[in-house]
């Protein structure tokens, strides 16, 4: 029970690592698209602020809202909501420069409601692909001269004809079999041996054309270049 506890906990913990980073980006994402709406909505206002009332905004829309033309008295309330809204927003990108737990708290306690009742509808999980890696289960006797570091050719079965480059970044401790749920008793008395697998991470190279497609779960075959004989894996 204790050890379902924490692989539930480090489930989570891995879940909340990947996703919470997404979450903030995608906040300050819509920040910023919404600050320069703004600016934009503002900015014929802002050089009329410019050129009669030293650049105070504020200044405008009292002159606005005293004016004794209906027209100019309406637009005072709309012209104070940009101002308003842009403020806002302003003092919300503050925070962009923050540490990532300091932007979490305030996005959990002082976010912008709109903005961020917005981001959470709009947010789809994501899975870090600039990271994705291969494990390749190797046989036993394949791994002889297999070492980190040696160039990898690998053939994704959804991209027929071509290949991936990459290389071996490390050798799991132990076989697969080691770190199963139920491991297989060998002290029956009816011992079978069996060739196992040991895991072989292996990652891309940063120039493969492909490797913004690569997705979670496909299927790949993997050549180890040995120089003098070849492993496979999959």
């Amino acid at each position: 029970m204790r050890s379902y506890l924490r692989m539930m906990l480090f489930a989570l913990g891995l879940l909340a690592g990947v996703q919470i980073p997404g979450l903030i980006d995608l906040y300050y994402q819509r920040l910023d698209a919404r600050l320069q709406q703004a600016s934009l909505s503002l900015a014929p206002f802002q050089e009329t602020a410019d050129q009669h009332f030293n650049g105070d905004l504020t200044a405008l829309v009292n002159h606005y809202r005293t004016n004794p033309d209906p027209v100019f008295a309406k637009d005072a309330a709309g012209l104070q909501l940009l101002v308003s809204q842009r403020q806002t927003l302003q003092q919300e990108s503050v925070y962009k420069h923050h540490p990532w737990y300091r932007q979490l708290s305030h996005l959990l306690l002082r976010a912008e409601p709109q903005l961020w009742q917005d981001t959470l509808q709009n947010y789809s999980y994501v899975v870090p692909l600039k990271q994705a890696y291969v494990v390749g289960n190797f046989q036993e006797t394949q791994l002889t001269h297999v070492q980190p570091g040696q160039p990898v050719n690998i053939s994704v079965d959804t991209f027929s004809g071509e290949t991936l480059h990459g290389h071996v970044q490390s050798i799991a401790p132990a076989t697969g079999v080691t770190f199963a749920a139920v491991k297989p008793d060998n002290a029956t008395g009816n011992f079978t041996k069996v060739v196992q697998r040991i895991p072989v991470k292996l990652t891309f190279a940063a120039d493969n054309p492909l490797h913004g497609l690569i997705r979670p779960g496909m299927s790949v075959e993997v050549t180890v270049d040995l120089r003098s004989d070849d492993s496979h894996g999959g």
